[in-house]
């Protein structure tokens, strides 16, 4: 029997395209058939396409591989590897001596509102408050870079951002106070232009008064958020469309301006919480409920996709209606769930969506927060159906998520990471001691076993005051945002920079 040293180059490869990067990573050491494999491009070309084929890796995500010389090809190995590592450590410790913490104080009058961060670089975006402006801040030199003035509005939500080539765009609802309406915009950094970094609004859409708009969620191709009639609006006398009971979601086409209305065949009446996402060209919805929340996919074929310029204006999702069953509400551990703490995002990649929801435990009366990762089924012709998706996996940490304490924005403290495969968030037990301490978690479903980690922060940062928190997987970093218009940026790994961005 031969061994494998004796093997052919180039069948030994594709032998190790099947191993994991750690393994590869010490290979060199074994004999002297495997150092000299370890100075093949290919090994590491292949090795590199795997493991990002399951989770993000140090360099960015429009890198070709194929282009990098060999030294360029080991080291984004060895810190995707390191930072494997710095997330499995069940209490990482900010490292202040080798990679020091920056802290930047907002020269900006008023509150801002902390809406992203440009994934493997240090620009963050902004929202004044006081000044209706949004701006963009670089964090390597602290000081505000540029902005755009958005209008008398308040912002009521925003998108996750979406990095495509060298532009940031964030999709943004806000009420207009001179006309009460709700609008969308979308404000684009270049954050390659010729010149310096530079934002504009480059789409716009009004609605009709007295319609409610939330979840906000955005695509390459459209945008859109949960329609609904305000409660004081809704006349007793004259009937509305909107009063049927069935929950609608509101679709715009960014090139042309196009509104969509969708008509699902959920009854909001049922709901307790009505959250969306986008993944991929699809829509999902989460619906809130004292059971596991179900997970919903409207397809592409109904949606004002660029391709479907001939969808109606008007359609119908079909899917299953979701009523509450009291027999029902709980789950198989005796927990059932806060309908008010749904978060969601999108795997762009892979078309997985995590959810985020806090629970009670029936009997015990304690909280837990959840993070599930749900995934379409496929279905027999291969096409997609609206359908219910499968919870595939789920990490469960002690305490309930906390709230913002900023003035001007609510929602929970949390961030999920541009690729949607990790999860940061605040935690608070609240049913045994108010005054205890909030605790920083990360959920890595990279990880083969997906569990919550607590993460150490500095002293200095006073937990109770963040307000927002961002999570940069590539670099290591977690950026922390507090009440008093500081920007904390904790570093987790170690001389860790994402090739080519510094």
């Amino acid at each position: 029997m031969r061994n494998l040293a004796s093997l052919p180059a180039e069948t030994l490869i594709n032998i190790l395209s099947f191993v994991n990067l750690e393994d590869i990573l010490t290979f060199p050491s074994v004999c002297r058939t495997f150092s000299s494999l370890a100075e093949n491009r290919v090994l590491w070309i292949k090795a590199l396409n795997a493991e990002r084929s399951l989770r993000p890796i140090a360099c960015s995500e429009d890198t070709e591989l194929v282009s990098l010389g060999l030294t360029d090809l080991r080291y984004i190995a060895q810190q995707t590897y390191r930072l494997q590592r710095t997330w499995a450590i069940n209490h990482p410790d900010a490292l202040r001596i080798s990679s020091p913490i920056k802290v930047i104080l907002l020269d900006v009058p008023g509150k801002c509102g902390l809406l992203g961060q440009v994934p493997e670089t240090e620009l963050y975006v902004f929202y004044s408050c006081a000044s209706g402006e949004v701006f963009a801040l670089d964090a390597s030199i602290g000081e505000r870079v540029c902005g755009v003035y958005v209008g008398g509005s308040k912002v009521l939500d925003f998108t996750p951002g979406r990095k495509i080539g060298g532009n940031y765009s964030i999709g943004l609802l806000t009420l207009d106070n001179t006309s009460s309406r709700h609008k969308i915009l979308i404000a684009c950094l270049e954050y390659e232009a010729f010149g310096g970094p530079r934002i504009t609004i480059t789409f716009e859409h009004a609605f009709e008064p007295r319609i409610q708009h939330s979840d906000l969620f955005m695509t390459n191709e459209f945008i859109g958020a949960y329609h609904y009639l305000s409660r004081a609006a809704q006349p007793t006398d004259i009937p509305h469309p909107l009063q049927d009971g069935y929950a609608r979601i509101a679709v715009v086409n960014i090139a042309t301006n196009r509104l969509q209305l969708i008509t699902t065949t959920i009854s909001y009446h049922n709901l307790d919480h009505f959250n969306l996402c986008a993944v991929k060209d699809n829509v999902c919805i989460i619906l809130g409920h004292k059971s596991a929340p179900p997970v919903f996919m409207i397809p592409r074929s109904v949606l004002p996709c660029d391709d479907n310029p001939d969808v109606e204006c008007i359609s119908t999702s079909l899917g299953r209606d979701w009523t509450k069953d009291p027999t029902n509400n709980l789950d198989e551990q005796g927990f059932y769930y806060q309908p008010d703490c749904t978060e969601s995002a999108a795997d762009l990649e892979k078309g997985l969506v995590v959810s985020v929801q806090s629970s009670i435990h029936y009997e015990l009366d304690y909280i837990m927060t959840e993070v599930r990762l749900w995934a379409p089924n496929a279905s027999e012709s291969g096409r997609a159906e609206s359908s219910v998706v499968t919870s595939k996996w789920y990490a469960r940490a002690y305490g309930a998520l906390m709230r913002s304490g900023h003035s001007d924005v609510d929602g929970n403290i949390l961030g999920i990471s541009s690729s949607g495969r990790m999860v940061v968030f605040m935690l608070r037990d609240l049913m045994d001691d108010i005054n205890e301490q909030p605790r920083l978690v990360v959920v890595d479903p990279s990880l083969d076993r997906c569990v919550a980690h607590e993460l150490s922060l500095p002293t200095f940062i006073n937990l109770d005051s963040i307000c927002a928190i961002l999570i940069d997987e590539k670099r290591g970093v977690i950026s922390v945002y507090t009440t008093d218009e500081t920007l904390f940026i904790v570093p987790y790994a170690r001389n860790l920079q994402v090739l080519g961005d510094f």
